[in-house]
């Protein structure tokens, strides 16, 4: 447990009795006032000890005080609290860092900061900071507040759910929030839990712990082998083996929470469990593991009575992955799962029953499209919902499964959405009445199309951002084969909580009160970027309440909590949360723990509802692509026979950002990042360029390595591990890709600059890790901050270079299209000794490929020449700089004899190449440029080229480099890579 040390925990002990209670009430909190550790410090893992049981005090009330809501730059707060009767079971910092002190007679210090409100280093705010008391204690209990800044005092009886308490101006805040308790917390990572309830009240819950591969930090510099230059030379430290999942079991009994007991071995490779208790109290725990290359689904019983498990069974055997199973209990008593399987190229919904001999799962889905992230729910008549997303309609729409155990065959599915917006992340609940309630996210529309800097320029971008332009909840109620609308969600919220808002959760609690959980984009903040925070509101029959904030569930975005409802009338919400929250500097320890949390209404609640109007939406908007389909199938199509070998293209990009890293609170989440790339762009391969795969920590590189084997389904798709390598000018920006699994990122030499003449040894170092787990990388916007002067090369390590990013400009050389001619022109700031051209001059030999970066959607493509679509060998094919760069599904071939784009090679006779072009819309000009000048230009107003051209005025003896780029009427660019020629 990380509970001792500075940061000391403040427990006012008023009985011998609760003396107990309170101990180790507060001893299992994972977040509050603990010191950094000498062990984290020195980035080294402590031996694991499980956790004991953990008490739950239903009947205490949790108080959130803050403080320096209007502070304009960063104050220290002092002062002092007192409770006048009852007990105080605990007491924490809301944001802790460093110099944050609470002291056991009620005294306390503490900093409000200043922190990045947006994705511009100038974009700042100030943070509050304040405390988390949780107290038992009658209604006329009072809570003094002294502070050096004023003073105030309250009575429990004047806290209300969702009314907040202002003071001293609107410096301070006090209200309410669901009493929480740490359920797990080592130094290992508890996450993605599932909870259901057993008919005797009992809550199970399963989740995922993770053990690190090595240190949770990025593996130091100084731990490596070192040559004479102090410059690292082996890195087998960075391909660790001792680590990996295994399945956990908890549970509530209404008091306390039990020891975590494991539901599987250790070191395994597993995704999202679900969990369901039967009729006869057996719980059934359901996941998704990784078994040689093949993601299936695999189930285990526990009987609570005799305390006994049964054998492990594997539930799925076909070819491709199962993933996010989600499980429920019908009033038979039996357990029904439903769940994403990829068969025949794409995503089908599925769904059956667990125990029955011979089951067959009911199949849903398009044969041309993907569905996605099933809910499941069951009525008290025996029906079966499932609620998924389609891309049926090239847009997600909302659907909902609908079937009697009875009779499953006799399906239907029902459009709940059918408008051109992002409609996804679904969630479904059945309440008292059989009444379905299905609730879900809504983005703009377009959404994944074409975005970037070259569309703001121009007035506006005809797609929309995955996740910048805004996301909001919506919920409808679906009855007697009728869809009733409830008030919005969002114009019940505060101003503040209006947009980016996602992954909604629907539960209905034991008095029919329907609650939905969401997670809020809080801004970008703490050591690990962006976090956001889940809340709850409820619909009490005219609206939605005033939203309550969920404490220590500070996370990714894509965190789905598990909501219940208990015996006893409260909702009980199961979450991880990783302390981004903290403010203690890059030693914070940032760690996913479990957390359980309880809230209830004093008055019941059951919903009316009326026939509202559905959500305004667009019936119609333009297509971005309209052809895009015709023009993707001719690329996919596409065969080269050259030199005894045929090639295929595949389209994709290795520079694509998320929420995972810290810059990334407008890419949307991971999966996001799987969505974009398997529908919005359609693409053949993708690799992740988060930041070191975030921040250099294991536990997001653990989350990246996995989604992408999750998602690997050759030949249709065949992800990359890549992340991007940030370091500032002169070295550069380098985005990273490996074809196999399990490297971990590398940290950064001491030294990032070096001399013009020597080169830097970080980039040095870079290149020898590169060399020896077979990996590539690619310098991106070269000619700006984030650029290279070309100090440092390495021709098998470093291929290929960005020549063209979504999210800024064109960097082949000053002047050339959609390339800054200025430093007020340059997006990223200005280093023209970074153009691609510049390079050239120093004899370097670079191939060309096209990402996004941030934000950028559906506007950068990476085309490589493959034998084989598989990971080696687009691995192989940029090393050969068998690649060209494209703003759009553009088909270009450069050849020249035997020989593909990017070659090097000799020739007797002067060459002749072969052009052949396809594009999007009609080619205004084809350029050939040889040794920095244009030497033929043709203009042929038609999509389609097919040309040859010989250099005549090649000169014998010496090595030319020839490529070609595209302009389209509609501005739409390619780049072939370089031939490198020597006449002989």
């Amino acid at each position: 447990m990380r509970k001792a040390g500075k940061f000391v925990v403040a427990v006012l002990i008023v009985s011998l009795v609760l003396a107990a209670l309170s101990f180790q009430f507060a001893q299992q909190r994972r977040r509050q006032a603990a010191q950094i550790s000498k062990a984290v410090a020195a980035q080294t893992i402590r031996s694991y000890q499980p956790l004991q049981s953990v008490p739950m005090p239903t009947d205490a009330l949790t108080i959130r005080i803050l403080l320096g809501l209007q502070d304009t730059e960063p104050s220290k707060w002092t002062g002092s609290f007192r409770l006048t009767e009852g007990q105080l079971l605990e007491v924490v910092p809301w944001r802790i860092g460093a110099g944050d002190r609470v002291f056991p007679d009620g005294r306390f210090v503490l900093m409000t900061r200043q922190v990045t409100a947006g994705t511009r280093r100038e974009q700042q705010a100030m943070t509050e900071n304040g405390l988390v008391l949780t107290v038992k204690a009658p209604p006329t209990a009072s809570i003094e507040v002294t502070t050096d800044k004023g003073e105030f005092r309250f009575t429990l009886s004047e806290l209300n759910w969702g009314k907040p308490l202002t003071f001293l101006n609107g410096q301070a805040q006090v209200d309410l929030v669901p009493l929480a308790v740490t359920v797990a917390d080592t130094e290992r990572e508890e996450d993605f839990p599932a909870a259901a309830v057993a008919p005797d009240g009992t809550v199970y819950v399963a989740y995922v712990e993770h053990k690190h591969f090595g240190p949770p930090t990025a593996v130091p510099v100084d731990a490596l082998p070192k040559d004479a230059q102090g410059i690292p030379k082996d890195f087998s430290a960075l391909k660790p083996k001792d680590g990996g999942d295994r399945v956990m079991l908890t549970w509530f009994d209404g008091k306390q929470w039990a020891q975590p007991v494991p539901v599987t071995d250790e070191g395994l490779d597993v995704w999202r469990p679900a969990v369901a208790v039967d009729g006869k109290g057996v719980v059934w725990v359901v996941w998704s593991q990784n078994l040689k290359g093949n993601w299936d689904l695999l189930v285990r019983r526990f009987d609570p009575k005799g305390k006994s498990w049964s054998k492990i069974e594997r539930l799925t055997t076909d070819s491709g992955a199962d993933i996010h199973v989600v499980a429920t209990k019908t009033p038979s008593g039996r357990v029904w799962i439903a769940w994403q399987g990829w068969r025949d190229g794409n995503f089908d919904i599925f769904a059956m029953p667990l125990g029955v001999k011979g089951a067959k799962p009911l199949r849903v889905g398009s044969k041309m499209a993907n569905e996605w992230s099933p809910s499941i729910a069951a009525d008290s008549k025996g029906n079966i919902f499932v609620a998924f997303d389609t891309y049926e309609e090239g847009n997600y729409d909302i659907r909902l499964l609908v079937f009697n155990e009875a009779s499953p065959d006799k399906k239907q599915v029902v459009a709940i959405t059918k408008s051109p917006l992002f409609e996804a992340n679904a969630s479904v609940a059945c309440d008292l009445q059989d009444r379905v309630w299905i609730a879900w996210e809504e983005r703009g529309p377009n959404w994944g199309k074409d975005t970037g800097a070259y569309y703001r320029d121009k007035g506006g971008n005809p797609g929309s951002t995955l996740y910048s332009g805004g996301a909001w909840v919506r919920v409808a109620c679906w009855q007697n084969g009728q869809l009733l609308y409830p008030a919005d969600v969002t114009e019940n919220l505060p101003r503040r909580l209006r947009n980016f808002n996602s992954y909604p959760r629907l539960a209905v609690d034991r008095s029919g009160r329907v609650w939905l959980s969401f997670r809020h984009r809080e801004g970008w903040r703490g050591p690990a970027g962006t976090y956001w925070q889940s809340y709850l509101t409820s619909y009490d029959g005219n609206g939605w309440t005033t939203p309550i904030p969920v404490i220590y569930s500070d996370n990714l975005l894509d965190n789905r909590p598990s909501l219940v409802g208990l015996l006893t009338g409260h909702l009980l919400v199961v979450y991880s949360g990783d302390g981004r929250y903290r403010f203690a500097g890059p030693l914070a320890v940032v760690n996913n723990a479990l957390y359980a949390a309880v809230i209830r209404f004093e008055r019941p609640s059951t919903p009316t509802l009326s026939e509202l109007p559905p959500f305004t939406a667009p019936t119609e908007v333009k297509p971005v692509h309209p052809d895009e389909r015709e023009a993707i199938e001719r690329l996919r199509k596409f065969r080269l026979k050259l030199g005894g070998k045929t090639y295929l293209i595949m389209r994709g990009e290795f520079h694509r950002h998320t929420e995972i890293s810290a810059d990334g609170g407008g890419d949307g989440s991971l999966e996001d990042m799987w969505r974009y790339a398997l529908d919005a762009a359609d693409l053949d391969w993708i690799g992740n360029g988060d930041h070191d795969n975030g921040g250099g920590r294991e536990y997001p590189w653990w989350l990246t390595q996995k989604t992408t084997d999750i998602f690997h389904h050759p030949p249709k798709f065949v992800p990359m591990f890549s992340y991007e390598r940030s370091v500032p000018y002169p070295s550069g920006h380098r985005n990273v890709m490996f074809a196999r699994r399990g490297i971990r990122t590398l940290a950064r030499h001491p030294d990032t600059k070096g001399t013009a003449e020597a080169g830097a040894p970080d980039t040095k170092m870079l290149y020898r890790y590169l060399r020896q787990f077979d990996g590539i990388c690619a310098s991106h916007t070269s000619a700006t901050d984030m650029g290279t002067d070309w100090r440092d090369f390495d021709l098998v390590a470093e291929p290929v270079l960005e020549i063209y990013q979504g999210a800024r400009q064109n960097y082949e050389y000053l002047g050339a299209p959609r390339s800054a001619t200025k430093a007020e022109e340059s997006i990223g700031g200005w280093q023209p000794a970074g153009f691609v051209w510049e390079a050239f001059k120093k004899g370097i030999k670079l191939g060309y490929q096209a990402s996004s970066d941030h934000i950028s959607t559906h506007i950068s493509y990476g085309m490589v020449f493959v034998e084989r679509p598989t990971r080696q060998d687009i691995l192989n094919a940029f090393k050969r700089r068998h690649s060209y760069a494209a703003t759009d599904n553009i088909l270009l071939v450069v050849t020249c004899g035997e020989h593909l784009m990017g070659d090097e090679f000799s020739v007797k006779k002067p060459p002749i190449f072969d052009i052949y072009v396809v594009g999007t819309a009609p080619i205004a000009r084809l350029h050939i440029i040889k040794d920095f000048k244009h030497v033929y230009t043709t203009e042929p107003k038609r999509m389609e080229v097919k040309l040859r051209w010989q250099d005549n005025d090649i000169e014998r003896g010496k090595t030319s480099w020839y490529y070609v780029r595209v302009e389209q009427e509609d501005g739409q660019l390619a780049w072939s890579s370089p031939m490198w020629i020597r006449y002989e």
